[in-house]
């Protein structure tokens, strides 16, 4: 019994103390911690921006919120001596809006254009007031709707466009016609005054006499004439050809005027681009010039004259320098006698997939 008794004695008071904690534990249990102020902004916004513009026109079927909080310190110091310490803090806010449906909405992609998913984002205000975290939330969900709603009309169309460029198409391509195979005509006129080198001649007296040559820059007024004939089988392959032709009159003072017209050098060109986007590409060329324009050479002096010459090659040739000259010596390879072109070129085009036709040059360059 006496064994039994301290047993019991330890019974009632271990049941004694267990109580004791029990009720103390309970008393010191802690208070709920409520929610982070920009938590309780971001779910009261988000039910409000999702049932209000799930009813708009077009209607929203996604909608989300990403806030990051950031909080920067630096410090710097030397020897245990503090330098600089410096604190930063910034609460960044990005919205994601869908409209439409799941099967087409704004996030779809238009031609090269990639599909848009999340708002560039913007700063929103460091205090934990829920009133301006909402206002500040549905001025941007508001105009990240806006962006999405034009961005559907665009994706919209975009297929419009595309189901009547295949309605339109004969089936399988029986009388068909490749839209980029083209023939084009142009004609490219400048008119010069100026200088040219030449030969003048003065006609005999009599049959005993022989006549007086001389070189000298005589004035001169030409029309130059570049033909331009070009044929795109695709879209991306082009062949030209070019004739030039001038017309004009070397006007001496002391001598005759003397009207005349001299063929320059057949030009053929072959062009291959190659598409860098919708409206990019790098094109190129290389064009070859034939020898076939008319004239002889000017010489530098009287004294290298030859004994005998034809005046008319000498002023065909002053005819064809003068009309480079008046295109500022950018086209020799079409003017100039006696000379075999080859010009390879590389440029960069701007191709305007809708609007005024042709390409647009950005940068270009011959050797």
């Amino acid at each position: 019994m006496k064994l039994k008794r301290p047993y019991r004695r330890g019974s009632v008071s271990g049941m004694i103390i267990l109580g004791v904690a029990s009720v103390c534990l309970a008393g010191a249990r802690p208070a709920e911690v409520p929610a982070p102020a920009v938590l309780t902004a971001l779910e009261d916004e988000l039910g409000r921006s999702m049932a209000a513009l799930s009813k708009g026109d077009p209607s929203a079927y996604f909608l989300s919120f990403t806030v990051a909080d950031r909080r920067y310190a630096a410090v710097s110091g030397s020897n245990g001596a503090l330098l600089s310490s410096t604190e930063d803090s910034g609460r960044w806010l990005e919205v994601q809006t869908r409209v439409g449906g799941y099967q087409l909405d704004d996030t779809h992609r238009v031609g090269d254009r990639p599909p848009s998913w999340t708002s560039p984002g913007t700063t929103v205000a460091l205090d934990d007031d829920i009133p301006v975290l909402r206002r500040e939330i549905w001025r941007e969900t508001d105009r990240q709707y806006r962006a999405a709603s034009e961005a559907l009309i665009k994706v919209k169309t975009s297929q419009q466009v595309q189901v009547q460029t295949t309605e339109g198409a004969a089936p399988d391509g029986e009388g068909a016609i490749d839209e980029e195979t083209h023939f084009t005509a142009g004609l490219d006129v400048v008119i010069g005054f100026g200088k040219t080198p030449s030969v003048d001649q003065t006609p005999p007296v009599s049959a005993i006499v022989a006549p007086v040559n001389l070189v000298e820059s005589d004035p001169v007024q030409t029309d130059s004439f570049v033909f331009d004939f070009a044929y795109a089988p695709t879209k991306n392959r082009d062949f030209r050809a070019r004739l030039p032709v001038t017309t004009g009159a070397i006007d001496p003072d002391a001598y005759q005027a003397r009207t005349l017209s001299a063929i320059g050098n057949v030009e053929l060109e072959g062009e291959l681009a190659f598409q860098l986007s919708s409206e990019l590409a790098v094109s190129a060329s290389l064009s070859i010039a034939f020898p076939t324009s008319q004239g002889s050479a000017v010489p530098g002096a009287t004294a290298a004259l030859p004994a005998s010459f034809d005046p008319n090659a000498y002023d065909r040739y002053s005819l064809n320098y003068a009309a480079a000259a008046s295109r500022g010596f950018e086209e020799d390879e079409l003017f100039f006698s006696g000379r075999f072109g080859l010009v390879p070129k590389v440029a960069l085009e701007y191709r305007p997939a809708s609007g005024f036709p042709g390409s647009q040059e950005i940068l270009s360059v011959a050797l």
